[in-house]
C-alpha cells in the first residue's frame, strides 16, 4: 500500500479495502478530475509495466446508481489496463463529493501529476465549494497557504499564457513574475521573452519591476525639449567624458597606474578625496542612465 493511499484512508478513516477487478468498460473518469492531461508516453510505459508484472496498486473508484463506477483516484491506471486488456484493480469506496474532490487532489497533488495550472484550478474549484484557503491547505498536507495562493494567482494569467505556460513554452519563475502585471503589462513582458532580452530570472524581474513603474512614473528621457543653455551644458559634459576617459587610460601602462606617479605627495591626499566624490558622482549617474535605458526599452515595447 502506498504512502499516499495510506494519508487518504486515515484522513477519511476508510482504513478497510474492498478490492474489486472491474471490466474497464464499466469504469470510467471522474468529469472532474483535476487532472486534464494524460500524456500517452506514460500510459504506454505504464501499460508494460502492467502487462509484464500486473497492476501493483489498486485505484479508488465509487458506484453510480447504474452499477458502474467512477475513478476517484487511479485514472492512469485504468487508461493503461484498458491498453493491456485486463481488468482494472480498484477499491469500492462509500465517499461524499467532498472526499471524492480532496481525495482527486490529494492523489495528484503529492504525485506531481498535475501542471501548476490545473493545481490552480483544482484549488479554485474546492474554494468556490467553499472551502478556505486554510482548510484546503491542512487537508491537503500543505505547509505554507502562500503555496496555495501563488498557485491561485496565476489564473489571472492571460488565456494565452496559461496555455504557455502548460506547454512548457513560459517557465513558472517567468509566470509569477507575470502574474505581477495587468493584461497589456503581460503581453509587454512576453514581447521581451519572446525576443531573447531577458537572459536571466533577475532580468525578468527587473524588467518586471519596470514595467510597474512605467505607468506611475515619467522616463528620464521624457522630459521636455531641453533649452539651447541646457544642450550647452549636456556637449560639454559629453566633451569632458571623453577627455577623462583618454587621460585615465592613457595613465596605464601593463596594467599599473603609472600616472600617480607623477603626483605632488603633498597634493596626494586632496586629489584622493577629490577623486572619491567624483566616483560616487559618476556612479549615480551611471545608475539613473542605466534605469532610464531600461524604461525606456520597455517603453519602447508598449508603444
Amino acid at each position: 500500500m502506498a504512502l499516499n493511499d495510506i494519508y487518504i484512508y486515515q484522513r477519511y478513516d476508510i482504513m478497510t479495502p474492498d478490492i474489486k477487478y472491474l471490466n474497464t468498460e464499466r469504469v470510467y473518469g471522474n468529469p472532474d478530475q483535476p487532472r486534464k492531461h494524460f500524456p500517452l508516453e506514460h500510459i504506454n510505459d505504464l501499460a508494460a509495466s502492467i502487462a509484464e508484472k500486473g497492476q501493483q496498486q489498486a485505484g479508488i473508484v465509487v458506484e453510480d446508481a447504474q452499477g458502474r463506477y467512477m475513478i476517484v483516484a487511479g485514472e492512469c491506471r485504468w487508461r493503461a489496463c484498458k491498453i493491456v486488456g485486463v481488468p482494472f484493480m480498484a477499491e469500492v469506496k462509500s465517499l461524499t463529493p467532498d472526499q471524492i474532490a480532496d481525495i482527486a487532489i490529494i492523489e495528484n497533488y503529492q504525485r506531481r501529476d498535475m501542471s501548476p495550472i490545473e493545481e490552480a484550478q483544482a484549488f479554485q474549484a474546492r474554494i468556490d465549494a467553499g472551502v478556505s484557503i486554510e482548510d484546503l491547505a491542512q487537508r491537503l498536507g500543505i505547509r505554507r497557504t502562500s503555496t496555495i495562493r501563488n498557485r491561485l494567482a496565476l489564473l489571472n494569467l492571460n488565456k494565452c499564457y496559461q496555455v504557455a505556460l502548460q506547454e512548457g513554452v513560459l517557465t513558472i519563475g517567468q509566470a509569477h513574475q507575470m502574474v505581477r502585471l495587468s493584461g497589456s503589462g503581460q503581453d509587454a513582458l512576453w514581447k521581451l521573452l519572446s525576443a531573447g532580452k531577458l537572459k536571466s530570472y533577475q532580468s525578468v524581474m527587473n524588467a518586471t519591476d519596470q514595467l510597474l513603474m512605467v505607468e506611475q512614473q515619467t522616463c528620464l528621457f521624457d522630459l521636455p525639449m531641453p533649452s539651447e543653455k541646457e544642450l550647452s551644458v549636456v556637449s560639454r559634459m559629453e566633451r569632458q567624458i571623453e577627455k577623462i576617459e583618454l587621460m585615465v587610460s592613457s595613465g596605464f601602462k601593463d596594467n599599473e597606474v603609472v600616472i600617480l606617479k607623477k603626483i605632488n605627495p603633498q597634493k596626494a591626499e586632496e586629489i584622493a578625496q577629490k577623486l572619491g566624490l567624483i566616483s560616487k558622482s559618476m556612479l549615480y549617474m551611471r545608475d539613473a542612465l542605466e534605469q532610464a535605458i531600461q524604461r525606456a526599452q520597455v517603453q519602447g515595447v508598449l508603444v
